[in-house]
């Protein structure tokens, strides 16, 4: 999931595919899309699988909420990119 959040930083996700019943709480920096994981929601941190859909959503792509079986990779989160990203 980091490295989907990185790529959906930098806007090279082009789908996104999302377990609906994930919820993992923390924060993703807004320049690097480094992701910070914390035990539960608060005002500083949300829920990371909704941030990455948000990201990706507004950068032109397409978010598709599926059952955990449908994720490819058995993932909270998989990726289809739009370019290869710069490491």
């Amino acid at each position: 999931m980091a490295e989907v959040a990185r790529w959906a930083t930098y806007g090279a996700v082009d789908t996104l595919f999302v377990d609906i019943d994930e919820s993992l709480s923390g924060s993703i920096d807004e320049a690097s899309g480094e992701v910070r994981l914390d035990d539960e929601d608060d005002a500083s941190n949300y829920g990371l699988v909704d941030e990455i859909a948000r990201r990706v959503f507004l950068a032109g792509g397409r978010v598709l909420a599926v059952r955990a079986g449908e994720v490819p990779g058995d993932g909270p989160t998989a990726a289809i990119l739009r370019y290869a990203p710069m490491t």
